[in-house]
Parts: structure tokens; sequence; C-alpha cells
């Protein structure tokens, strides 16, 4: 087997380059768009592909098991094998471990009991939920920390009585459902941040309805808008989404059961991270004037050196802005999960996608995203938060010719940056963009950006 070569060379390193400066000036770069566990069950619900599409996201979701997102972002997508059925091909930043493929097994099994029964079982559903509380209980427990910690209580506390105020003056609330619900609150901040999945079965239904019943009311009383919803709102959203999630996986057991009758797990080899030093002392002088500021090229440096002075009480980046941008390029780099996906059927195109689609536990990154929109396949994800990590590798392959189209990939990504960072620098610095989650707990649709691409039903074989 030929070994997998990562790209390299001069046009790599100013890549990176250009990526690190625009995540220093401004890691957003435009709006975020709207996963599909952040849509209500209804909405897009006559598309044909829509149950798969909200499979794939929620069984993506499940898989990320580590306390910083980050660490297990996980993509996967659906194949038939005429052969041997259902293949779920499985992804994640930094590696699929055995033991979570074991741990997924028993949420495969039930899913397939449903899909031989031919209709959504209650009482499976909540032992599915269970399954995945289990093996999420890392990620969940981290979640409970962020919501029992003292200040939020406070927060929540002040939140309360003011609800309790204007629910006794308003009469439209006096006996609404949403009274009873958020009645509920203080329970879910006294638990136990190591809470079993018994205990928290219920509290996690009960966060479900955050945003599918009450995004409106949570909204009227708590803010302006759900942009600026309280951090303990966005936490319970993302508590709710495992059994949003679980109702997913679950309905299209019933309603597509063929896929389950003969169904695995195949996980995607991962590429070793690799360390990148950026050794030009004069980096930042030598990517501006390659920007086309040659003239103005010393005081523009010193205009960014009091740029990241705000960062710097000491003084030490307004004295070595070079020094500062060096350091701020060197990375850890990794292969996102998307990528390595994109790379897998790349390599294998006898491979049959059912669905030219990736689920993702979570929002994809903006590298992903223009990587994705170039490539030929034209695969595609739920929704992009817009964020530029400048730690992001492309896939390496074995092939020269994949080499090949990845290096003029990269080459036109590179140039598309530069023309935004060549932009960006003429206007004023420190005007930032608001910060957008990366995760699947942002706000509902009907409260965000509406332009999410639609995925294409295109098998792969029709190329």
């Amino acid at each position: 087997m030929n070994q997998q070569k990562a790209l390299t060379g001069s046009a790599f390193h100013q890549f990176i380059a250009v990526s690190t400066l625009l995540s220093l000036l401004d890691p957003v770069r435009g709006k975020p768009t709207v996963h599909s566990l952040d849509k209500h069950p209804h909405d897009s619900a006559g598309r044909h592909d829509y149950l798969l599409t909200r499979f794939l996201d929620s069984f993506a979701l499940i898989c990320s098991t580590a306390r910083k997102g980050g660490e297990t972002a996980s993509a996967v997508c659906l194949e038939r094998d005429p052969a041997s059925g259902t293949i779920l091909r499985l992804s994640r930043n930094r590696g699929v471990p055995r033991d979570l493929i074991n741990r997924l097994q028993p949420v495969l099994q039930k899913l397939t009991t449903i899909a031989l029964k031919g209709h959504p079982m209650p009482e499976l559903e909540d032992r599915i939920l269970y399954d995945v509380i289990e093996i999420d209980k890392d990620k969940i427990k981290s979640l409970l920390e962020r919501l029992c910690a003292e200040r939020v209580r406070q927060d929540v506390g002040r939140a309360m009585l003011a609800m309790k105020d204007r629910i006794a003056y308003q009469e439209e609330y006096k006996s609404s459902s949403f009274s009873h619900w958020i009645s509920s609150l203080p329970s879910l901040l006294s638990l136990a941040v190591d809470a079993g999945p018994v205990t928290l079965l219920p509290h996690i239904k009960w966060a479900s309805r955050a945003r599918w019943a009450y995004s409106k009311q949570l909204t009227s009383f708590l803010s302006s808008s759900q942009a600026d919803m309280p951090q303990w709102v966005n936490i319970i959203y993302k508590l709710g989404r495992y059994y949003a999630a679980t109702q997913a996986m679950v309905k299209l057991a019933s309603k597509q059961p063929e896929l389950f009758r003969s169904i695995r797990i195949e996980p995607v080899e991962c590429p070793t991270s690799e360390a990148f030093l950026l050794k030009d002392k004069n980096a930042l002088t030598s990517l501006l004037t390659r920007l086309g500021r040659k003239d103005d090229v010393d005081d523009l440096v010193s205009k960014l050196g009091r740029f990241w002075f705000m960062d710097d009480p000491e003084g030490f980046l307004r004295k070595n802005p070079e020094a500062y941008f060096r350091k701020k390029c060197n990375h850890t780099l990794t292969v996102h999960a998307e990528m390595q996906l994109l790379a897998f059927y790349d390599s294998r195109p006898e491979l049959s996608l059912r669905l030219l689609f990736m689920g993702t536990s979570k929002k994809a990154c903006y590298l992903c995203e223009k990587f994705l929109l170039q490539h030929r396949l034209k695969m595609i994800v739920s929704a992009g938060h817009q964020k530029i990590w400048p730690s992001w590798m492309p896939p390496p392959s074995s092939s020269q010719l994949l080499q090949q189209t990845y290096r003029k990939i990269l080459l036109d990504m590179k140039r598309d940056l530069e023309k935004t960072a060549a932009r960006e620098l003429e206007g004023e610095l420190g005007r930032r963009r608001p910060p957008n989650l990366d995760s699947t707990a942002g706000p509902p649709i009907s409260f965000t950006s509406k332009s999410s691409t639609a995925p294409m039903t295109l098998e792969r074989g029709t190329l």
C-alpha cells in the first residue's frame, strides 16, 4: 500500500499564514446556517431525503463523546451494499476507537427491532435514549457542570423570579403549559452532575421541549432575540438535542425499515495530526507584501501590533508583531472528520453512497465547507458555523492524482482567502462579527439564517 502524503511546500505554508491572519482579524467569516437538529421536526418534513439527513446528523451527534466537541467531532455517510446491506461509514477528528463501535451496537440492535416491527415503540425509544445517555455521559456531565455552576444558578434564579412576576400579571401565561414546564427547571439544576441515565432520561426529554415548544416564550421573557439568550438556555438546548436525535433515529427505522435489516458501522482510518512550525522570521511582512501592501507594509505591521496589543497589557506584541504572528502560525494540524470521509470516497469510487451528504455532530467549519464546495463530488453537510480554524489541514492521499486535485483546490482557496484578507486590511481593524455557536445548540430556524444548503439526493453512481 502506498503511504499517504500530506500537502506541503511554500503554497501550503502561505495557506496557513493567511488563514491564521484572517482568524486573528475575525475568526467568524459569515452567518451560520442551520443544522438539521436545530430545526423543528416538521420543517422540511415533506422532502423525501429529510428523514435520512436527520438520522445521519443524529448518529454523528451521539458519536461525539468528548467534553470538548472538537476532539471527537464526527461525520458519517450511509452506503448501500447489495450483498451486505447498509454501512454507516464513520470518521472522527481523532479517530474512531473500537470501544465506541461496541457501545453503539445496542442502539443499532434496537433500531433493527423497530424496523422489523414497522412502527415506533415507545419503550424501545426510551431504551435507546438510555443507551445514548450512557454513550455520551462525559459530554452530558460537562453540560450539567456548566449548568450547575454558582454563577449560572444565580442567573437562573433571577430569571425565574422575573418570569414568575410577569406570568402572574399576564393572563395568557397564567394557565399555560409553559408556566408548568418552566417550574421544573430548578429540579434540573439540583441534579448531581454524575447522575445516571435513569435519573437523566426524563430531564433530557424535558429539555427537548425548550426548543420545540417554548423557544418563543423563552425569547419573550429573557431576551430581545435568540442570539442574545442566556448561556443556560443554550445548555438546555444542547441537553434536549439528545432526545431529538433519538426520535430522529427511531423515525427513520420505522419509515425506512429496509435500511436496518442488515446494518453495521465501519470506521475510517484517521490520519495523524501534524505539528506545523513557521520558521520565517518575517512571515507577517512577507504575507502583507504578497497581499499588495508593499508600500506601507511597515506601517501596517505596526498597526496590527497595536490591534493585537488589546490582548497584551505588557506590550510585548506591540513591539514584536512578527514574533506574535509567527507564534500564532504554529499549530497542531488536524484533518477534520468531513475531510477524512471525502478522501475515503475519493479513493474508492466503486462504493455506492445512498446520499451525497455527510451527517455531522457539529456545524462544519468555514474551510471544510469551502473545500467541499470546490470538490467534484459536491458532497454537502446540513450546516456550517462559518468560523475559520487555522489548524485545519486538507486530507492526505496516497494517489498522485488526488494529491494534485487537493493541491489545486487548496491553491484556489488560498487565493480566495488572500483576496478576503486584502479587503479587510483596507478597512478598520477590530470590527468583528458576532460569535457563532459551532455546535448543534444554536437557536431554532425561525430565529436564524434560513440559508441552508438543501441535500442532494444524487447517488454517486449517476455522476
